[in-house]
């Protein structure tokens, strides 16, 4: 089940001796928006298909957890988010075959974590996400960089962390910095 009850939901496809396109045009749930579309043009030398998915105060929580691959559902037992996200992804198939995100950008506002090994909550966080141009030889996520800035309340203290993070998943690289002042070195951490 998905966590939000899309109503309005309007949509068009499109087929051709030179294309295929799949337009969702409006898709909603109260403040929750979803559009998007697939576009694959046919024939000899033709361009590379691409899906692109445009998403507004998307709500994440323990509710999509049973909807992500076994592996990815690590990531809601070990960091507990809760918030809405907004942005846009571009999926595109690149010379290898895969399917790959080519471009992602996204923002989320008032959102909070506890992470399983540190138990401070963090709230109020307000971050954004961007990813790094991919290589057109990209063959799988390990190509995939994203750059992440986000700030919020460690506790109730004020907290900024600035990193990135390579093939996003199970077998994640990620560096990130995090700056706190006096943070107390309690139990909890």
């Amino acid at each position: 089940v998905v966590p939000v009850e899309l109503t309005d939901v309007r949509a068009k496809f499109f087929w051709s001796n030179s294309h295929i396109e799949f337009r969702l045009i409006n898709a909603r749930d109260g403040e929750a928006l979803i559009t998007g579309d697939f576009q694959m043009p046919l024939g000899v030398n033709a361009e590379a298909p691409t899906a692109n998915l445009h998403v507004e105060n998307f709500p994440v929580n323990q509710d999509l957890k049973p909807l992500m691959p076994p592996k990815s559902q690590k990531f809601f037992e070990h960091f507990q988010p809760v918030g809405k996200v907004s942005g846009d992804v571009v999926f595109r198939q690149f010379a290898s075959g895969k399917w790959l995100p080519a471009s992602v950008t996204g923002n989320a506002e008032g959102a909070s974590i506890l992470f399983h090994k540190f138990r401070y909550p963090v709230s109020n966080i307000n971050a954004t996400l961007s990813q790094r141009p991919m290589p057109d030889t990209a063959s799988s996520m390990h190509d995939v960089v994203f750059d992440i800035e986000a700030a919020g309340l460690l506790g109730n203290l004020p907290a900024t962390a600035k990193g990135w993070l390579r093939n996003p998943g199970a077998e994640i690289n990620l560096e990130m910095n995090v700056h706190v002042d006096d943070l107390p070195l309690d139990g909890r951490f």
